[in-house]
């Protein structure tokens, strides 16, 4: 019953991930201004996660913990975490954008945070940090 769990979770996670890396073909990145403002441009080549979107769905297969009281109390959605994917693939300055309970917020970050290294945008095939969205899809059999 855990691994059914476990795999329904993973393809509810992985369908909703795949517009989400179609959508985010075009990339913004980010860079400070003198007055410390975010000024966005488009990229030429969005960053993707090192393997490709396969390799990223193993990932949340492989890591992504239903967290207890959520599944007794039967909390399923969608939580969105936007993070900076800098110049050199590392992931920083995490948030959510959208919010669905305290653990599933908390199992999303994780999640983010203890992902390894993407292959970062460019543009003119020089690499520059980007902001992207990933939804996580929660979902009890």
């Amino acid at each position: 019953m855990k691994t059914l769990s476990a795999i329904l979770v993973m393809i509810i996670v992985c369908s909703t991930v795949a517009p989400s890396i179609a959508q985010n073909q075009i990339a913004y990145l980010h860079s400070a201004s003198p007055r410390n403002e975010r000024i966005i441009k488009p990229v030429s080549a969005a960053p993707s996660y090192a393997g490709g979107y396969d390799a990223l769905c193993e990932y949340l297969n492989k890591n992504l913990h239903y967290p207890y009281l959520a599944k007794v109390r039967g909390i399923e959605g969608r939580v969105v975490v936007e993070f900076v994917i800098n110049e050199s693939g590392n992931i920083e300055d995490i948030k959510l954008v959208e919010s669905l309970s305290g653990s599933l917020d908390e199992e999303a970050l994780r999640l983010v945070r203890k992902m390894p290294r993407w292959i970062p945008a460019s543009h003119n095939g020089i690499a520059k940090s980007v902001r992207y969205q990933l939804p996580i899809q929660f979902s009890i059999d």
